[in-house]
């Protein structure tokens, strides 16, 4: 049966002691199918590992990560990546290893942004969210624009299957894309 996988990161922060650190879940699917719960991962290649740095770093934590990884930086923006009035550098970061999505907020960063640990693309936000609460988990920002789609905050629940699980972020792109956050 298909399942929310929670990200390895979960895992990681509760036996590092972390308290039920928020974080947001993606859907992700186990290798059975299961047509009460469908599929709306888009795939590894569209997880990024949230990172926030201070704006005065911003420029100098991205070049030291390609030095030392190898890849490329896409161009830097400044956008609104909240559900609030807020302003930050946001830029990706694509290396062998994985992806960063950066961010210098020019502003507070309001809460719980700055919490989440990653972001996973889905094809269907409603029921991408759908699935999450069904699996326990809370929604701690209900669905958003932004500039290139649509966004969700989620907390999953308070147990961990195993470890290793996955917890992410659901997000969306440009185009008929819906990402999570």
């Amino acid at each position: 049966m298909r399942r929310i996988i929670i990200v390895a990161l979960t895992g990681i922060l509760l036996a590092a002691g972390s308290p039920c650190a928020l974080l947001s879940i993606a859907v992700a699917a186990e290798a059975s199918p299961a047509a009460d719960n469908p599929s709306v991962s888009v795939g590894p290649q569209y997880d990024t590992t949230h990172v926030y740095v201070a704006p005065n770093d911003f420029e100098r934590f991205t070049t030291s990560i390609i030095a030392t990884f190898g890849g490329s930086k896409s161009k830097q923006v400044i956008a609104t990546v909240t559900p609030t009035a807020s302003s930050t550098i946001s830029q990706l970061v694509l290396t062998p290893v994985g992806t960063l999505s950066v961010f210098g907020f020019k502003t507070p960063v309001p809460y719980p942004f700055g919490h989440e640990r990653t972001g996973y693309l889905v094809t269907d936000m409603d029921t991408a969210v759908r699935a999450a609460r069904s699996a326990g988990a809370d929604i701690i920002v209900a669905p958003f624009d932004d500039p290139i789609g649509r966004d969700v905050v989620i907390q999953p629940a308070r147990r961990v299957s195993k470890l290793g699980d996955r917890t992410t972020r659901i997000g969306a792109s440009a185009s008929s894309q819906d990402s999570v956050r």
